[in-house]
């Protein structure tokens, strides 16, 4: 949990691979971000890792550069400001209206 402060990563791993963010399962209650700052500092990359933020909290998603796409389904009922020169694309697109600011994309998946 990010809940004040700021925790910085190079690599947002996959649900139940080990790497900075643990091995936890993909489900948004395992990557829950309060009124902290999550940048991500590495290169294009892409997870399945959902996320919650904090009912009446606002989060910073901090995409240095590059782009980062993310998908499951978040469990957002609160703002969110994204940051830095890159982009966060959201899978699914229903997230777009949680953010205020920044470089913002819509995914979609193919079959």
């Amino acid at each position: 949990m990010v809940n004040t402060g700021v925790l910085s990563v190079s690599t947002i791993n996959n649900g139940n691979v080990v790497g900075n963010l643990s091995q936890a399962p993909s489900a948004a209650k395992y990557l829950v971000i309060g009124s902290g700052t999550l940048p991500y500092t590495w290169l294009t990359a892409s997870s399945d890792r959902a996320f919650t933020i904090t009912a009446g909290q606002t989060a910073t998603l901090d995409i240095t550069t590059n782009n980062l796409t993310v998908g499951g389904a978040a469990a957002v009922t609160a703002a969110a400001l994204l940051g830095g020169l890159g982009m966060l694309t959201l899978l699914p697109p229903e997230l777009r209206r949680v953010f205020s600011q920044g470089r913002l994309s819509h995914g979609f998946s193919r079959s």
